[in-house]
């Protein structure tokens, strides 16, 4: 109990405030909802831009084996995504440019694994640097990244084929 409560008071505040920003964004998305076309490519371009961080930041001396994990895992991930957008009955408004988004807890999910992973292997990182160093923790690390950035990829494939080749619906909200 000692070691979980000396994570908790040496977490930066900055991550609990992160998390509820997280957490809120999963609420909403939770919801059934009617957004502009250009707000779906918003959490797709965030999570790329950290999984490259990631993925430049991870000391790749390693060749291959690391970044083709990483590939693999953007792949995955995005075939994951499209399907789990592709069971939805996703309706579209072109004159205004809006997309309709039936709720879902998956964001949420994948939002909070995304936090946790991300949560974890920093306290690897700074608490068994050896551990973080090692070629398997590396491929983990990136593979893991990689998925879940995916997910947000395949899911914006999907809206955007939907979006583009549904029959209109004009549906304001």
């Amino acid at each position: 109990m000692e070691a979980i409560w000396q994570i908790v008071i040496h977490t930066p505040v900055w991550v609990y405030l992160l998390l509820t920003y997280l957490i809120f964004i999963g609420i909403n998305d939770t919801k059934t909802r009617v957004t502009k076309v250009r707000r779906i490519f918003i959490m797709p371009t965030i999570l790329s831009a950290l999984s490259l961080h990631t993925l430049a930041t991870s000391d790749v001396d390693t060749g291959y084996l690391t970044i083709g994990s990483w590939l693999l895992g953007i792949v995955l991930g995005s075939i994951l995504g499209w399907w789990q957008v592709k069971r939805l009955n996703i309706q579209v408004d072109k004159k205004h440019f809006r997309i309709h988004i039936p709720g879902t807890w998956s964001s949420m999910c994948l939002l909070l694994t995304i936090f946790g992973t991300k949560y974890y292997f920093g306290y690897v990182k700074a608490t068994k640097p050896m551990l973080a160093e090692q070629l398997d923790f590396k491929v983990i690390v990136l593979a893991v990244t990689g998925i879940c950035t995916g997910l947000f990829i395949g899911k914006l494939i999907q809206y955007i084929y939907c979006f583009r080749n549904s029959v209109e619906v004009n549906r304001v909200e």
